[in-house]
């Protein structure tokens, strides 16, 4: 069996576990029990940025539910302003913003998926 390689799918599932670790974050002490919060907003930023890159901007535009900008965005400022950061916005991100983030994820994987099964 051949398994088709799809980098939107493949770049969108990565990113839905990088963002599962952070919904269940329940306190700010917790924070630094996921590992390091920082470098996964890179990792997640760096993909959403692929992802517009493999699509040319066609495919989280039709997602409006969350501010990928503002995702894009938080990449930046964390690869270069590392030393700003206030951990207590970090958190408000994982409690407030990453739990939408993440069903939006997987809403835009099953829609990709009916449109594979359809196409």
């Amino acid at each position: 069996m051949k398994i088709k390689y799809d980098p939107e799918r493949d770049l969108l599932s990565a990113l839905c576990s990088q963002l599962f670790a952070f919904s269940s974050l329940v306190s700010l002490s917790k924070l630094c029990n996921v590992g390091c919060p920082q470098k996964s907003f890179v990792t997640i930023g760096e993909a959403l940025k692929q992802i517009d890159k493999i699509t040319e901007d066609a495919l989280l535009p039709h997602y409006p539910s969350v501010d990928w900008k503002k995702a894009k965005g938080m990449r930046d400022f964390i690869s270069h302003h590392y030393f700003d950061i206030d951990h207590e916005v970090v958190f408000t991100v994982c409690q407030e913003h990453i739990p939408t983030m993440t069903g939006v994820i997987r809403s835009i994987l099953k829609d990709l998926e009916k449109e594979n099964r359809e196409g």
